[in-house]
């Protein structure tokens, strides 16, 4: 558009746009003599800021345009600097027209018409094009940037769609994969793939008796002997923030930041260690809130992870904390598991014992019973079914306490103990 009016009825077009901080943004010069471009972007550098009296930014202040006819006598009045000055005078320009920008009534930016050494000079009729051209390039501008945020939406929809499909896909094989440490080593692999990272480090939270310890406990990208050499990281500053699940950290450079290097011994990095200067750092809680550990992340090169990195991760890490959560269910199901069928060993034992006695009484009784049995006295039968009974008696106790489901579930299930006529015992 600026090289078409340099072509028709101006010598100089130049386009600004207002930016959201006030500011303007020249985005198009234009000279008839296109050796002179060069001077044209370097007058726009000096040129007046939008709070400037300027006569050429009225259109900015007024929304109205304006026309300069003889524009000459006002060069001193206008240049900023004897530098700009300068520059008007080898431009030559002789008259100006300033028109406003608009868009739906607001002001966008301005675009400015100039004729230099031609002699001849802007009029109301010239004017009357200028504002016309403005309102066709305002017009343009406006579907412009429909265009442009539509597309950015579309991006932006794209791309969650495909954020969301990743971490479902990444979600279920977490889910499927109940081993602990295969699952964290799984994670801390598909994240540092995802970021771009140099190496990628997963650590657990531990405690205990003095205080917080941190167990380096999946490593991606390097060797786990890079890292064997040098202390776990300590509840810094750095740190913190994941260890205790409070927030992300992310950071362009590690070592601009204010916490770092100011710990003991050694002040920074230990020697020797991977070069770090991006760091992304991202908690990993579980469903009721509490710090499991973080993934970090580092990277030789400044500024290497972004925003959409950091969601990312933050992303990954509610899945996985999803999946750490159901491996923590598993082996405690296993171990259920384990305890019950040792309980169950035991409690067999327990039934077999008393019900062989039982069965010698009754065998006794029925061969007593036969007709070539020998014969019992009332005494001596008595003696044995009251055997039988207290057999039976012991039984259904310990029945009862084996159908107590509440006692064996919770693990409170409690033997009585009581003296035992060991000889009598014998007897039975």
């Amino acid at each position: 558009m600026a090289r078409l009016a340099t072509e028709s009825f101006a010598d100089v077009c130049v386009v600004a746009l207002l930016q959201e901080d006030g500011k303007l943004r020249h985005v198009a010069a234009a000279h008839r003599d296109a050796l002179k471009e060069p001077l044209l972007w370097q007058a726009q550098r000096l040129a007046p800021r939008p709070d400037s009296p300027s006569p050429t930014l009225r259109p900015l202040r007024g929304g109205q345009a304006c026309l300069l006819a003889d524009f000459a006598p006002l060069r001193a009045e206008v240049a900023e600097s004897p530098e700009h000055l300068q520059l008007l005078e080898t431009l030559d320009i002789r008259s100006i027209m300033a028109v406003p920008l608009l868009s739906m009534g607001r002001r966008v930016g301005l675009m400015a018409l100039h004729v230099c050494a031609s002699g001849r000079r802007f009029d109301a009729e010239d004017l009357a094009l200028a504002e016309e051209l403005a309102r066709r390039v305002a017009g343009a501008l406006e579907r412009h940037r429909l265009l442009r945020e539509t597309q950015e939406a579309l991006l932006g929809a794209e791309q969650e769609t495909r954020r969301a499909e990743m971490l479902s896909r990444l979600g279920m094989a977490f889910s499927s994969e109940l081993d602990r440490d295969k699952l964290l080593q799984r994670i801390t692999d598909e994240a540092t793939a995802l970021t771009g990272a140099a190496f990628g480090a997963f650590f657990h939270n531990l405690v205990n008796d003095g205080g917080e310890s941190y167990l380096l406990y999946t490593l991606s990208g390097v060797p786990r002997e890079a890292f064997e050499r040098f202390p776990l990281p300590r509840n810094t500053p750095i740190f913190r923030p994941t260890f205790e699940g409070t927030r992300t950290v992310r950071m362009d450079d590690v070592t601009r930041s204010p916490d770092y290097g100011q710990n003991p011994p050694y002040r920074g990095m230990p020697e020797g260690h991977l070069k770090v200067r991006s760091y992304l750092a991202v908690p990993v809680k579980s469903r009721s809130g509490t710090a499991l550990g973080g993934l970090f992340f580092g990277h030789p090169e400044p500024g290497r992870f972004l925003q959409e990195h950091e969601q990312l991760v933050e992303g990954l890490a509610g899945q996985a904390a999803v999946a750490l959560d159901n491996s923590l269910l598993y082996r405690q199901a296993q171990l259920a598991i384990s305890l019950r069928d040792e309980f169950l060993q035991v409690a067999a034992h327990e039934l077999h014992t008393p019900t062989t006695s039982l069965k010698l009484h009754v065998q006794s009784l029925l061969r007593a019973a036969s007709e070539h049995g020998p014969a019992l006295s009332v005494d001596k039968l008595r003696s044995r079914l009251e055997g039988v009974d207290r057999i039976i008696g012991k039984l259904s106790m310990l029945i009862n306490e084996l159908l107590d489901i509440s006692r064996i579930t919770s693990g409170s299930l409690r033997l009585t103990l009581e003296p035992v006529d060991l000889s009598s015992v014998g007897q039975e």
